[in-house]
């Protein structure tokens, strides 16, 4: 995000959200950890956890937003193959966001973002596709 912003001359857009799926989003909760410039919002979906010993406030993004599929079974089975040294961000107070099956839209079931022949997390008419595209409009799902 500091490379990002010192390309762009200082000339911050409006709004920065950044989107992370299953380990992408440890990584990015270790790089908006580290980096110097804040983000609006950091959503991540399928997290298999973050390996940050800290909370979220301590992630430089205004919210954290967080959703994970009941029937997704790499997000759970990666949350509990890391043990004590990764947890959930929900665990450590970032906001939950729906991704079951609600007024219409179609609940994830299973992990991918694009799930072939099934609900990925980012399909359209998807129940947390319908809250990411809140939460970067609005800033909330």
């Amino acid at each position: 995000m500091d490379g990002f912003r010192a390309a762009r001359g200082g000339d911050a857009p409006e709004r920065v959200n950044v989107l992370a799926h299953s380990y992408g989003s440890t990584t990015a909760a270790e790089g908006l950890w580290a980096t110097r410039y804040r983000v609006n919002s950091f959503v991540n979906y399928g997290s298999v956890g973050f390996t940050l010993d800290q909370p979220v406030t301590a992630i430089n993004a205004d919210q954290i937003f967080r959703t994970k599929g009941e029937l997704d079974l790499v997000a759970n089975a990666g949350l509990g193959a890391g043990g004590q040294s990764r947890k959930d961000p929900q665990d450590l107070g970032a906001i939950d966001f729906s991704a079951t099956d609600e007024g219409g839209l179609r609940g994830v079931d299973g992990h991918s973002a694009h799930l072939e022949g099934g609900v990925g997390y980012l399909t359209p008419g998807s129940t947390s596709l319908s809250h990411i595209i809140e939460i970067i409009k609005r800033g909330r799902p």
